[in-house]
């Protein structure tokens, strides 16, 4: 075929496309069905961006506490991980659950024992797959005390009332938005709840207001207490740089504000060996918000975002002194020894503002002060990083209020009170606060 034949065969297919007839209805029903293939994919694609419902969505607006074991994971674990909470009360709660399922409780992924304004107790279990209307009515007629109603095909209600399943809508409550995400255990507890299921020694041990209901999550040696307070954002010590492998860290953003037993008990020899404790408690260092570190080789570290100069004559391992002359009322010269003038020397180091005084340094970046009896160490803080174990439990607190971290070694040394659990790596603790929330935080 030339190329006047192949023109003369396209513009035949033009005419003959331009006239109204039988092909252009032929192509009509191919049209409507690539618009519904297209619909049909589209909205595959939305269901499955859309989250999976938890059995945690269908709380009512009556709750007024729950219990939740968020994952399988929670399910397994026992009264040991539960440092501070009488786990042993949920214990016989989730084995009545356990015990209703029976073979079928290998499938729990979520349980939640909650109530409502009454004392009455109700639960909400998740399970992977689900369960035929023949399996849900026979594990109804094992049990005359409770009924299973299924809310969807893998969540269901458990109560020994007859509850109607509109009251148990998905949708996560207001009062709830504070809540962790779906790991460990979380708990909402009322106040009178809170003293049923929380230990008397650990109600001692924390500040929190015994008069506002109080959230807890429990998650991989990390146990978290707060509630729903709004304060205005502060000073944090998540900014500072901590170097590694530290014996000990205690940290407050105003002393002036905390009982003396809440901080005295950790300014000792055997927790800061070579800090000198015994000048730390001095108005003129206790009046400034301040951060303590120290390493078994006998380094310490002082941080505070106050100039930190005019406290250094409680750190000098010897004072410099001078004299001078002094009469007294009837005219008797004397000698009298008084501290000379401290000069501070200008250290050249590349973009960072360091001085030095007999053995003692100091460093000022990013508004904070950094006082060491160390060069070495001062001078390679920007390189160091929160070692791997400290940085878990500083994850997502805000603004870090209080910190106190203490490792094997000091525990060793010191006669703590078994108020939680035999720490045998490090112990931690850290009080937080952001525009929504205050909390405390305890890493083991």
């Amino acid at each position: 075929m030339d190329f006047l034949e192949l023109v003369k065969d396209n513009s035949a297919g033009v005419e003959q496309s331009l006239t109204p007839g039988k092909e252009k209805k032929k192509f009509q029903p191919l049209v409507y069905l690539v618009a519904l293939i297209l619909v049909v994919l589209s909205l595959a694609f939305w269901f499955s961006l859309k989250p999976s419902l938890q059995a945690f969505d269908f709380l009512p607006e009556e709750t007024s506490f729950y219990w939740q074991w968020a994952d399988p994971g929670a399910l397994k674990l026992s009264e040991a991980d539960f440092p501070g909470l009488n786990y042993q009360i949920a214990q016989e709660k989730l084995v009545q659950i356990q015990d209703l399922l029976q073979e079928n409780s290998a499938l729990l992924e979520e349980v939640i024992w909650f109530k409502k304004d009454t004392e009455q107790d109700y639960f909400l279990l998740k399970i992977k797959g689900a369960l035929s209307k023949e399996e849900l009515n026979f594990l109804n007629q094992r049990t005359t005390t409770v009924k299973l109603t299924a809310l969807t095909k893998q969540i269901f209600l458990v109560s020994s009332e007859s509850e109607q399943k509109d009251k148990f809508q998905a949708l996560v409550l207001e009062k709830f938005l504070l809540a962790k995400g779906q790991s460990g255990v979380n708990l909402y507890l009322s106040p009178e709840m809170s003293q049923v299921l929380i230990k008397k020694s650990a109600e001692l041990s924390f500040p929190w207001s015994d008069q506002e209901s109080l959230f807890v999550h429990l998650d991989q040696n990390k146990i978290n207490f707060y509630q729903a307070t709004k304060t205005e954002e502060n000073f944090s010590w998540e900014q500072a740089l901590i170097p590694k492998k530290g014996r000990a860290i205690l940290a407050f953003d105003d002393f002036q504000d905390l009982e003396p037993s809440s901080w005295q008990a950790f300014l000792t020899s055997e927790i800061f060996q070579s800090l000198p404790v015994q000048n730390l408690q001095r108005d003129e260092f206790l009046n400034q918000q301040v951060l303590l570190w120290e390493n078994e080789a006998g380094q310490y570290l002082v941080v505070s975002p106050q100039d930190l100069r005019p406290s250094v004559v409680l750190f000098l391992e010897s004072l410099p002194l001078k004299e001078e002359s002094r009469t007294l009322a009837d005219g008797t010269l004397y000698q009298e020894l008084v501290l000379a003038d401290l000069e501070w020397q200008k250290l050249a180091w590349p973009e960072q503002d360091a001085w030095q005084l007999a053995n003692l340094v100091l460093l000022e970046q990013d508004g904070l002060y950094y006082l060491s009896n160390s060069v070495e160490l001062l001078g390679s803080l920007g390189k160091n990083a929160v070692s791997d174990e400290i940085a878990p439990c500083l994850e997502g607190q805000k603004e870090l209020a209080q910190w106190i971290f203490l490792d094997q070694s000091v525990l060793e040394s010191l006669k703590l009170p078994e108020t939680f659990v035999e720490f045998d790596h490090f112990w931690q603790f850290m009080a937080y606060h952001d525009h929504s929330s205050q909390g405390w935080q305890f890493c083991w």
